[in-house]
């Protein structure tokens, strides 16, 4: 499968009500590319991989910094990662912009402190996440 465009729409359902099928029909119906995306990391990023009915994609964002724009895209992938999350998805706007940022400046080659970039992570966390394996 080549990369695709996603919606936000579908992806934030998803991650709401967890619906595999109604995912992967979106995946499926999802606009292909025709020609990669013209990024590199930070800018284009791994968000994670998802498992769904015996196939597993990548889920990806590009941020445009100069217009402040993302996007995400989906692909299959044969090695997924489902247990090392990349870039969390609630880091958004501006707050997104400054890890790209640091992330250019300084290169992280560890875990990365998300709380550094939300001030009430706290919040975050308590508001609860959908395991996404």
């Amino acid at each position: 499968m080549a990369m695709k465009q996603l919606s936000r729409d579908a992806w934030e359902r998803f991650l709401a009500d967890g619906d595999q099928a109604a995912f992967l029909a979106q995946i499926n119906d999802a606009p292909t590319l025709i020609a990669r995306v013209d990024a590199m990391y930070p800018e284009f990023h791994r968000l994670c991989d998802v498992r769904l009915h015996g196939h597993a994609f990548r889920i990806f964002r590009l941020f445009e910094r100069g217009v402040g724009r993302e996007s995400l895209f989906v692909e299959a992938t044969d090695v997924p990662d489902c247990q090392n999350p990349g870039v969390p998805y609630w880091l958004q706007g501006a707050r997104l912009s400054a890890w790209i940022e640091d992330e250019i400046e300084a290169p992280t080659n560890d875990d990365v402190d998300w709380s550094k970039y939300a001030p009430d992570l706290a919040a975050l966390a308590a508001r609860g996440t959908k395991r996404l394996s």
